[in-house]
């Protein structure tokens, strides 16, 4: 069971909010059934199909409280279907109508339920608001949240009372319907933060105070080597704080000594409180046997004697308090192993500080040892992945070797006794080869990676007990390979001497047993320059690895090589880069403006015996910068790429300012072949779509290879104009929307004393609704000179709607409180006329060359063509109202565009959303943020005349390959900032005009669901508006703009930001009563909603399929295309 999965305080908070007798009656009844020994026996014999429904009963409808289907309001149901193929889950947690929880089960004989990840995790992933995965061979239970980083593993058959209450927790029925569980974890993450952020800023004040008192007091010994002494001396005490609180030394033993130390105190004994800790850890080193407690002598290195500790003085109060405070934590249930590594990192940029301040130099904030070193702690996610991808891939494949099935290791008195030992030998076999494994992090840093390789080796090891104890149906014996793992399989180097003692100090705290020794590491962790080896160069930071590890390259080399090795680049940095090109072997790979991290790929591979596997997160820019050419052609001539994994913009380092990449290599030299290629592009799915085996497409390398190995570029590719794909702009008129010169008055008209300050944000060709124009019973006036004037049939002819791009959507434009004057090419009618010349300060000192001069009308009628030339901007439309004297019009009317017919509107911004009408649609163009108009041209026009189709559907069909995911794609590889009217004509369209006239071809499938989607989103609309007008009624005087998008809100989100609503308007908050009656208007209302958008969006992706085809793009291509644009 994970120890980290939920915070052990937060845990234990909601253990304690449940209702304890009820538990402690569902796990009687839990017991009485799954520890029952003859059920138990008869489970082991039950084929999967054979239990699974009796399983869902005994355990979901029995103990946790579900109503499985057929009952009425079920919910929990058997073999759920699959929304895009029919894959069916075995078991669904609904809730609401929508599956919250997936259910896989397996066999008994499934022994290691990682197996099912894939296959469950496929599930969850066809489900959008699925939150919770569950896995069972009906023995063991998992329980994951969200993704498959992490997951609690429950044995049914042993569990206790006190792990009952936690199973329980998270898979009652009204625990999962309340979403407790997401809620632990959200809050466990919080609280890990949190108590993470007290506790470094403590362990950061001990350790400079800490510094201060040796530098003080020891005036004899170097400052910078007393820096270095205190951070071992640090590791003393976390290692203290950790073993204490988890069993491996006397309870309390640092309160111990500190409560010892004040007893002598108060008796006038002269006693220095460092000397009572120097005895404990001596204690540490040879062991103690006294009559209050005994130490052990867990030795390791850590607490062997040290000339330089084992003199200096500490102030003892400082030491006192500071070791008070620390031991106030509990680090087996609040402080998690992990946190080592945060604390080292941090902890580097304070090495920086105080060597400046020794050297007399001015701290330098930008380029701490952390940005010179590259070094970054590495997520979770990341090294499980990549030991998962590594480690994981060669145990399976020798695991096929070694014949090692699941299926068989079974109890059967039957098998004749050499069957038995063959079994029993190829497991045995089986660990041998895994006590040999050779694993090294060659930039270990706190050592996340080789942790990482820990637990998976451990796991691997407890597996093939279980498969022992099943052969056997004997009770599990979990072997004592720990020591025998981190003295065989594991190795690290490092640069940074903190970074290895903070590693080696990790490794031990995840090891250590009571009264056992620790490993010495010294032989497997090391520090030293990994890249260079002359002593000559880097002095004693020379790392000979042929010396340093002797047997590993006697047999070749190591089987794994796993990290993420330093990203710093030669600006700022030329003395690293100076030293490298003095080695022979890096001037080959040298080029300016060189990384080192592409050495340490080069290296890596150097590293590995033949067939060993190299997997390192790496920056992104490796795959197309130019200066990496020469190990890109490393890579592909001496090795074999097994996979790579993109993460394109997802930060997966937070302080670091590129994005990352993994790269996966086999040490063999193949040329034809393929690899994995993942793609990711979304926070929200990442761990999911990482962890996805099925995820990922087949590339071939042939397609990377080149004479000068120029960058790989993976998700780019080429639509080339043919027959029937053709440039848009051939078929199709591209113009920028309106140009007035003065949408309103703004503070600089104001400023400039073209009109009055009481006419400020008033409308001058666009109007504002109650503002500048308003309906009264069916008649409509304009606000001329403060009086509100009836407009007549004539006039309203030249008010249009004005849209925004807030109001424009795919298929659907909302309502608008908008208008434009347009004119077109009418006269204007005297109404509109006097409207107009409110303004016309404004209007006739537009684009004027004269910043300072203001042009009046009855100067400006007076004007000469000439003087209107000379005071006016040279733009064409600009000299052609001005010179005709028709100062009134908008500088572009744009009359060629069909603002009353079939149209499509795109924002040069909002690329992502080309917009249909068929209606009135009148909207601003031009410069950054306007719209530009997409319509058939009189060429196209005449010839579909003769076709089964018309413009509306031409336009119809030309914004559905706009919209769709390929030619999204396409834009965003392009790199558009923004849609011009020249881009937007180059781009490709598929059009075949022989399909026009063939009724069931694709452009006709197109097109009937072009009119779906229009259809949907007018429904999209209806719902959202009803319920926000009904909500509205309900509650005239509130202001409740922020629930506009209510179909967005969980309804405790609703009902919280409806009371926040309410309390600010000094209105009574929803009672208990009132809220659970919204509560099932809510839910009813935002199931039509979601009903439409499933709808909506399985037409799209119909439609995108059918564009693929058209295309006739490779399944690589739509690969990228579904994985970075989905």
């Amino acid at each position: 069971m994970s120890n980290t999965f939920f915070q052990k305080s937060v845990q234990n908070k909601y253990l304690n909010s449940q209702d304890r007798t009820a538990i402690s009656i569902k796990w009687q009844l839990f017991r009485r059934h799954f520890q029952n020994a003859i059920i138990q026996e008869n489970i082991r014999r039950s084929k999967e199909e054979q239990y699974q429904g009796e399983f869902l009963i005994d355990l979901f409808v029995n103990i946790f409280g579900y109503t499985k289907n057929p009952a009425p309001y079920f919910n929990l149901t058997t073999e759920y279907k699959n929304a895009k193929d029919s894959r069916k889950a075995d078991g669904a947690i609904i809730i609401n109508g929508k599956v919250t929880a997936v259910i896989e089960l397996k066999g008994i004989n499934t022994t290691d339920l990682t197996k099912v990840e894939t296959q469950a995790f496929g599930y969850k992933n066809n489900q959008p608001e699925c939150v919770y995965i569950i896995t069972s061979n009906f023995e063991k239970l998992r329980f994951y949240i969200e993704n498959a980083t992490e997951y609690l593993e429950f044995n049914l058959f042993t569990l206790t009372e006190e792990d009952f209450a936690l199973l329980y927790l998270c898979l009652s029925y009204d625990n999962i319907f309340k979403n407790l569980p997401k809620i632990i974890k959200e809050e466990s993450v919080s609280k890990e933060k949190e108590i993470t952020k007290k506790l470094y800023f403590d362990y950061s004040l001990f350790k400079r105070e800490l510094y201060q008192s040796l530098v003080l007091k020891n005036s004899s010994l170097e400052p910078l080597l007393l820096f270095k002494k205190s951070q071992k001396l640090l590791d003393r005490f976390l290692f203290l704080f950790f073993a204490e609180d988890r069993q491996l030394l006397p309870p309390n033993s640092v309160r111990l000594i500190l409560n010892d130390w004040r007893d002598l105190q108060d008796r006038d004994e002269d006693v220095r409180l460092y000397d009572r800790f120097k005895k404990y850890f001596n204690y540490l080193n040879l062991g103690f046997k006294g009559k209050r407690y005994d130490v052990f002598a867990y030795n390791g290195g850590l607490f062997k004697p040290d000339e330089i500790l084992d003199i200096v003085n500490i102030d003892d109060e400082l030491l006192y308090r500071h070791t008070f405070t620390l031991s106030e934590y509990n680090f087996q249930s609040e402080v998690d192993v992990n946190i080592l590594g945060h604390i080292f990192e941090n902890s580097l940029n304070e090495l920086d500080e105080i060597k400046a301040k020794l050297e007399g130099l001015e701290f330098d904030k930008s380029n701490t040892k952390q940005k010179k070193d590259g070094v970054f702690y590495t997520p979770k996610y990341i090294t499980k992945y990549i030991v998962d991808n590594t480690i994981g891939k060669l145990c399976l494949e020798r695991k096929v070797y070694q014949k090692i099935i699941e299926e068989d290791y079974t109890l059967d008195r039957r098998r004749q006794k050499r069957t038995i030992q063959s079994l029993v030998d190829n497991l045995t076999e089986y660990r041998k080869w895994l006590l040999q494994l050779t694993i090294c992090d060659p930039s270990c840093g706190s050592g996340a990676f080789l942790n990482q390789a820990l637990d998976y080796l451990i796991n691997e090891h407890r597996y093939i007990d279980e498969l022992q104890a099943k052969l056997f149906s004997d009770t599990l014996l979990l072997s004592d390979v720990e020591k025998s793992i981190l003295e065989n399989n594991l190795f690290g180097v490092d640069l940074n001497e903190e970074s290895v003692e903070i590693a080696k100090l990790s490794l031990w705290l995840r090891t250590a047993k009571t009264n056992r020794k620790l490993n010495d590491l010294n032989n497997n962790i090391k520090c030293g320059n990994s890249l260079i080896s002359d002593a000559n160069i880097a002095g004693k930071n020379a790392f000979d690895w042929l010396k340093e590890f002797p047997h590993i390259f006697e047999r070749g080399g190591f089987d794994v090589i796993i990290g993420n090795p330093p990203y710093v680049g030669e600006k700022g940095h030329s003395n690293i880069f100076e030293d490298l090109k003095k080695v022979p072997k890096w001037n080959g790979y040298y080029r300016r403006r060189s990384n080192t991290y592409y050495f340490f790929i080069k290296h890596g591979i150097d590293l590995l015996k033949d067939g060993g596997v190299q997997s390192l997160i790496v920056p992104r820019e490796f795959t197309n910068a130019d200066w990496a050419n020469n190990v890109r052609k490393e890579v592909l001539e001496e090795s074999k790429i097994v996979e790579i994994v993109d993460f394109n913009n997802l930060k997966v380092f937070d302080d670091v300012g590129t994005t990352s990449l993994i790269l996966t290599q086999k040490k063999e030299k193949v040329s034809q072949y393929t690899f994995r290629f993942k793609a990711l592009n979304n926070y929200e799915t990442l761990q999911n779509v990482l962890f996805d085996k099925l995820n990922h497409l087949n590339y071939d390398v042939q397609k990377l290879k080149s004479d000068t190995y120029k960058p790989w570029n993976f998700n780019s590719f080429e639509i080339s104009y043919s027959n029937f794909i053709v440039p848009l702009g051939e078929v199709f008129d591209i113009s920028q929307g309106l140009v007035t010169g003065a949408d309103k008055v703004t503070n600089k008209h104001v400023i400039s004393k073209l009109i009055s300050e009481d006419y400020l944000g008033r409308g001058i060709f666009i109007l504002n609704k109650n503002k500048d124009i308003k309906w009264q019973k069916g008649d409509v006036f304009l606000k001329i000179n403060n009086d509100w004037i009836l407009l007549d049939e004539e006039d309203k002819n030249f008010i249009k709607l004005y849209y925004k791009p807030e109001h424009l959507k795919k298929w659907f434009i909302h309502n608008t409180d908008t208008f434009v004057i347009y004119v077109g090419q009418h006269n204007l009618t005297e109404k509109i006329k006097d409207y107009l010349l409110q303004f016309d300060k404004i209007l006739l000192n537009r684009s004027t060359i004269n910043e300072n001069k203001v042009i009046t009308l009855k100067e400006f009628l007076g004007f000469s063509t000439d003087e209107i030339k000379q005071n006016y901007s040279s733009a064409g439309a600009v000299q052609k109202i001005m010179r005709q004297k028709k100062w009134y019009l908008p500088l572009y009317e744009r009359r060629n565009v069909p603002f009353e017919s079939s149209k499509i509107v795109v924002n040069t911004k909002n690329m992502d959303v080309f917009t249909f009408s068929d209606q009135s649609f009148y909207s601003s163009g031009g410069g950054s943020g306007g719209q530009n108009f997409i319509f058939p041209n009189s060429a196209i026009i005449d010839k579909i005349k003769e076709t089964k189709t018309n413009s509306i559907e031409l336009t119809m069909y030309v914004n559905a390959i706009l919209n769709s995911s390929l030619l999204q794609y396409y834009i965003v590889q392009g790199q558009f900032n923004q849609l011009s009217t020249e881009k937007i004509a180059d781009l490709p369209l598929y059009l075949d005009k022989s399909e026009l006239s063939n009724e069931k071809s694709h452009y006709f499938k197109i097109i009937e669901k072009c009119k779906i989607l229009i259809e949907l989103s007018k429904k999209s609309e209806a719902i959202t508006h009803k319920f926000y007008s009904y909500l509205s009624s309900k509650f005239v005087s509130a202001e409740l703009s922020k629930l506009k998008a209510w179909q967005d809100c969980s309804f405790p989100q609703f009902v919280d930001e409806l009371n926040k609503t309410l309390r600010a308007t000094g209105l009574d908050l929803l009672s208990k009563k009132e809220e659970f009656e919204w509560m099932d208007l809510f839910n009813e209302n935002v199931l039509i909603y979601q009903d439409i958008q499933t709808s909506i969006k399985n037409t799209e992706d119909f439609i995108n399929d059918l564009i693929f085809s058209l295309y006739k793009l490779s399944k690589q291509e739509i690969y990228l295309i579904k994985t970075l644009n989905p």
